[in-house]
């Protein structure tokens, strides 16, 4: 029915996969329905397995070029595609008939349901050892999770501008963004308008502005960039499945020390970037570094913020994380 226009093209991606969530019970106690599945998309056939989730608001191919170049041919690639994303299970695949999407949706669900379908894929098979788990903002969120739910299947984890849960001032942000899309007056194309405003302020560092960084990117002005970066990132969304997502990432709380002391996977190396306002450095020194054991931190230093750990077209931030990535897998080989 609805659903972005990246979910609808990666939909018909003929390499995707899907399991069956019909009965899988959330963390709410809520089972899904008949229909609901979680999607996942497997690149290259190499002995080694790497698997991501996606972040907020994007699909499977939006990981892609990873293929290549953070990961190389002698892995298996997984991506999982987060619940309420578009592809698997979500707002917009939900039929008339059908029981509403759950109110309540957790990182733990979508990790346990990621789990559940490594299990069941002929390729993999039950408890399959993952040599990498790693992913972006939500993404890193995921991975935490994968460290924490499932030891003794994690060898190296690099969450990368991610932390294990949801901190007071990240919830004030997503607060802002659910009362925007939650709000009944107003059409699709003012909610997302509106949406796309409140997110420009906080995925860049402050710095961003404040050095006019969008000129490196050839916007002639702020409103350039506004206009065309910061609406076009958005405005072919669906309102209700951002909803969703956002309600997934404002309904997951770090994890306590007592859980981060169970992270023990041999090698776990944390990439913040120091202007992130969302994950921020300090605080997941505070937490995550501490109380996991086998824990270091290697920061990004970028007028990006957030948008750092997503380094595509962003060849100095990109070598941080590729640095992180090789490091762990070198510390596990």
């Amino acid at each position: 029915t609805g659903g972005s226009v990246m979910a609808k093209a990666a939909l018909k991606d003929a390499e995707l996969r899907t399991c069956s969530l019909e009965g899988f019970e959330l963390a709410s106690g809520v089972k899904l329905p008949k229909g609901a599945v979680v999607a996942y998309r497997v690149y290259g056939s190499g002995p080694k397995l790497a698997v991501a989730g996606t972040s907020y608001g994007v699909a499977h191919t939006a990981l892609q070029w990873h293929v290549g170049r953070t990961i190389d041919d002698s892995f298996t690639f997984v991506v999982f595609n987060l619940l309420g994303n578009g592809v698997s299970y979500s707002p917009s695949t939900v039929l008339e008939e059908d029981v509403p999407y759950p109110a309540v949706v957790t990182v733990g669900d979508n990790v346990k349901a990621q789990k559940m379908a490594l299990d069941a894929d002929a390729q993999f098979g039950k408890d399959k050892k993952i040599d990498l788990v790693f992913g972006f903002s939500m993404g890193g969120m995921q991975a935490f999770e994968w460290a924490r739910a499932y030891p003794e299947v994690v060898t190296a984890a690099v969450p990368i501008c991610g932390s294990s849960g949801c901190e007071e001032y990240n919830v004030v942000f997503l607060e802002a963004l659910i009362a925007t899309l939650a709000a009944k007056s107003t059409t699709k194309d003012e909610k997302l308008r509106a949406f796309s405003s409140v997110y420009a302020g906080w995925y860049v560092g402050p710095d961003f502005y404040r050095k006019q960084v969008w000129k490196t990117k050839g916007f002639k002005d702020l409103d350039d960039w506004l206009e065309n970066f910061a609406q076009q990132r958005w405005n072919t969304g669906d309102p209700e499945d951002l909803l969703a997502m956002v309600r997934t990432w404002r309904n997951t709380t770090p994890f306590e020390p007592e859980a981060l002391a169970k992270i023990t996977a041999p090698k776990v190396i944390i990439v913040p970037c120091d202007q992130d306002t969302y994950f921020r450095p300090e605080a997941i020194a505070d937490r995550e570094l501490k109380n996991i054991p086998n824990a270091t931190m290697s920061v990004i230093q970028s007028t990006w913020g957030h948008l750092a750990g997503n380094p595509e077209k962003l060849p100095e931030e990109f070598a941080v994380i590729k640095a992180a990535i090789d490091a762990a897998l070198a510390a596990t080989a």
